[in-house]
């Protein structure tokens, strides 16, 4: 079995690593994740569960909407001019 300490590095490392891709792409939510937490710090896993859960929480919104925002920019828009409206039944008949 895995030593406790052993967990809890990995679990900081990769909240680490979250915590860089998100301030990579959006500032402002590292300061908002900082804001959640008291002193900024990571918390321990062990003694505080639930920051952890609501650290990670907060961490995959964020980069959902960012996933979210890449694959709106990725969407093709449409190229050339835009098409001619047709003209309506009406429109016809105004012009007879």
């Amino acid at each position: 079995m895995v030593a406790r300490s052993v967990l809890v590095e990995h679990q900081v490392a990769a909240l680490k690593q979250i915590r860089d891709v998100i301030a990579k792409h959006d500032p402002a939510a590292v300061e908002e994740l900082r804001l959640l937490l008291p002193g900024g710090a990571i918390p321990n896993s062990i003694r505080q569960p639930d920051e952890v859960i609501m650290v990670l929480a907060k961490s995959v919104a964020v980069l959902a909407e960012l996933v979210d925002q890449q694959i709106e920019a990725g969407k093709p828009r449409p190229r050339g001019r835009p098409r001619k409206e047709q003209p309506s039944e009406a429109g016809k008949a105004e012009d007879e």
